[in-house]
């Protein structure tokens, strides 16, 4: 799969992990480490840092569709929070 990425000239932005949890565990560390000035956001709404995400099926101690439904709720509490900032006048 690397090679594959490598030939589109895409392998530096590749990031993979050898089970769910791995995963879950690198979306919330990017998901915190975001510094985005809400007060800035408001037409830019919803916010999506993750172009492509590939996931197994049955990758072990989470399988892909566990990891996509976490995901999914980090990313809908993110910009849930971000939408309340912007409405109320910037940053918590």
């Amino acid at each position: 799969m690397r090679m594959n990425f490598a030939e589109m000239g895409i392998e530096e932005n590749l990031v993979v992990h050898q089970d769910g949890a791995a995963v879950v565990h690198y979306f919330e560390n990017l998901l915190k480490s975001l510094n985005i000035d809400a007060a800035g956001r408001l037409n830019k709404l919803p916010l999506q840092p993750v172009t492509l995400l590939l996931l197994d099926i049955n990758m072990p101690i989470l399988t892909g569709i566990e990891v996509m439904q976490k995901v999914e709720i980090m990313f809908q509490k993110m910009n849930a929070d971000y939408q309340n900032d912007v409405l109320h006048g910037g940053n918590k």
